[in-house]
């Protein structure tokens, strides 16, 4: 599944299916299934492995997964699998394969004409999926999980490429985590604005302490906060 060039899960549309305000748990427990079933092709094998596949090791968090699969899975033959995340799956397999084709049919046509000034549309599309192809290996399925998390605040690529250089230092449930408490603590203080997602990762942002705000707190005591926290 690395191979595929992208992967738009949206998980608040696809939460929606099945709760109608689902909690933080909820959500880290259904993004890790998600995870999951994309990095094996759509099925999970009813096993011991099952847990291990999606990071679960405490009883707590086991049995929040087991509660996500009862609620959103269905089960053939001892393996559980969305219809949905199938369909995706075979929707991006089927974009991966015609891009391929397209740059071996109209590549070298497409550039020799480019440098002739004569190329047709068709042919012009054949080079714009050419040049996409240095960044299928940027947009993961946990990056665009991520960026879609964030709120797309920033240069996509930029992003990709600030969290790739994050995930050698930490990994997925860290980052969502923070990124949770950053948007709760950005929500309790309207005055601050959200940065780059790129700015988030590449200054390790997800380090940070994002204590809540106090009840009742003046502006003048809230700023005082910020400063001892070392926010500004």
């Amino acid at each position: 599944m690395s191979k595929l060039l992208h992967y738009p899960d949206y998980l608040g549309d696809a939460l929606k299916m099945f709760f109608d305000n689902p909690t933080l748990q909820q959500r880290g427990a259904y993004y890790t299934l998600r995870i999951a079933l994309l990095q094996n092709d759509g099925y999970l094998d009813d096993d011991d492995t099952l847990y291990f596949k999606c990071m679960c090791f405490s009883e707590e968090d086991k049995q929040m997964l087991k509660q996500m699969i009862s609620k959103c899975l269905s089960k053939k033959n001892g393996k559980y699998y969305s219809d949905e995340v199938i369909s995706l799956i075979d929707r991006q397999k089927s974009i991966r394969d015609k891009r391929a084709e397209a740059g071996k049919k109209g590549g070298t046509k497409s550039r020799r004409n480019k440098q002739k000034g004569k190329q047709s549309e068709s042919e012009s599309e054949s080079e714009i999926e050419i040049e996409s192809e240095p960044n299928k290996n940027l947009y993961t399925p946990e990056f665009e999980f991520f960026w879609n998390e964030y709120g797309k605040v920033g240069t996509k690529k930029t992003a990709a490429k600030a969290y790739r250089a994050a995930k050698k230092k930490t990994d997925d449930a860290t980052l969502l985590g923070k990124l949770s408490e950053y948007k709760r603590y950005l929500g309790e203080r309207d005055w601050l604005d959200q940065c780059h997602a790129s700015t988030w990762l590449n200054e390790e942002r997800w380090n940070n302490e994002y204590h809540p705000a106090e009840q009742n707190q003046t502006p003048s005591q809230i700023f005082e906060q910020l400063k001892r926290e070392g926010k500004i």
